[in-house]
Formats: structure tokens, sequence, C-alpha cells
């Protein structure tokens, strides 16, 4: 795996997983890798919906620094508790 490559974790309780890289590259599912193909400050985006509750789209974002050293990455997504990292679990 590069070091450049990143998965990223969206909660169970939702559907419709749409990623946005930030790099003009996108993903769905729960569980997705992408690897950066440059370094870089990267603002990944998600959007998925509900499976219970409210309906529509709930949309959160986090910024990504993207370098060559190794290391993992934790950022939480407060509302749909998503981590991210660049090693997986």
């Amino acid at each position: 795996m590069s070091d450049n490559t990143f998965t990223f974790y969206a909660a169970d309780g939702f559907t419709n997983y749409s990623w946005d890289f930030g790099d003009s590259s996108t993903g769905s599912g729960s569980v997705v890798s992408h690897t950066y193909q440059a370094n870089g400050n990267y603002q990944v985006t998600l959007i998925a919906d509900p499976s219970t509750g409210p309906s529509g789209s709930l949309s959160v974002f986090k910024q990504v620094l993207v370098t060559t050293v190794t290391t993992l990455i934790h950022h939480y997504f407060e509302n749909l508790n998503v981590t991210m990292g660049n090693s997986a679990t």
C-alpha cells in the first residue's frame, strides 16, 4: 500500500454513501480506499442518507494532509461517526 493511500470508514446506520476525495476522484460504500497521486491538502466530503429518522442526505467534510511520511491519521466526522486513516484495521 502506498504512503498516500488512505482508507475511510463510515458508521453504520446510513445508506447511499458518496465520497469526494478532493482531487476529482469519487467513491461509494461505507469503507473506501483512495490513493492520492500528489502531496497536498485535500477536502474529503462524505454524503450519506440516514437509514432511519429524518429523510434527506447528510454531508460532512474534513481536511486530509497527504505527505510521503507514513503516519496514522484518525479524524472523526462528528455527525456520521466516520474515521479515516492510512492503515486498514
